[in-house]
């Protein structure tokens, strides 16, 4: 079943141009603790909104393990990478 779910998150990637919402385990606080990130594509490129903190990154490359988030910020790049074995639901934007 994991697998199921981590290819049907690259398949909204590689495939739609629908925004979607992914809710993750954030182990970082807690085993109980989630965090849902929505993802929208504006032209070519997927946005990822951390909605918790309202932060927006770009996402970068994905593989069939994990999904790396990126925003530079006064010439640095901030880099977060989620592993995909922490995806618990995905779910479509009704817009």
């Amino acid at each position: 079943m994991r697998t199921n779910i981590k290819q049907q998150f690259i398949n909204r990637l590689l495939e739609t141009k629908e925004p979607f919402s992914a809710t993750f385990q954030d182990r970082r606080i807690s085993l109980n603790q989630s965090e849902r990130i929505t993802f929208e594509r504006v032209g070519i490129d997927w946005y990822a909104n951390i909605e918790r903190t309202h932060t927006l990154l770009c996402v970068g490359k994905y593989t069939a393990n994990s999904v790396h988030l990126y925003r530079h910020i006064a010439g640095c790049k901030l880099s977060v990478i989620i592993p995909l074995s922490q995806l618990l639901h995905i779910q479509p934007i009704q817009q």
